[in-house]
């Protein structure tokens, strides 16, 4: 788990003109890394109980969380995507 969350995880960030463009290439690509990044979340916090409770906190709040799905929600222009990742995070 780890190792996907440390070497599998890569969401680019793009300046918020580049993005807001949602038939971009870049804007798609990080539409798909998001989501990619969002069900690792969800898989890595299943975890929860069967290994160290520090661990799960570690790799889902600090790393996937914080490093990569809050930063790009925050850089998301405001909108309806923009609340469905909220609700789906």
């Amino acid at each position: 788990i780890k190792k996907s969350v440390e070497e599998d995880v890569f969401i680019p960030l793009y300046p918020k003109s580049t993005v807001e463009d949602k038939s971009s290439l870049r804007s798609k690509f990080q539409e798909r890394r998001f989501w990619s990044a969002v069900k690792l979340l969800s898989n890595v916090v299943l975890w929860d109980g069967i290994i160290q409770e520090d661990k799960v906190r570690d790799l889902g709040l600090s790393k996937l969380l914080n490093r990569y799905l809050l930063l790009n929600i925050l850089n998301t222009p405001l909108g309806l995507d923009n609340i469905e990742k909220c609700t789906k995070v």
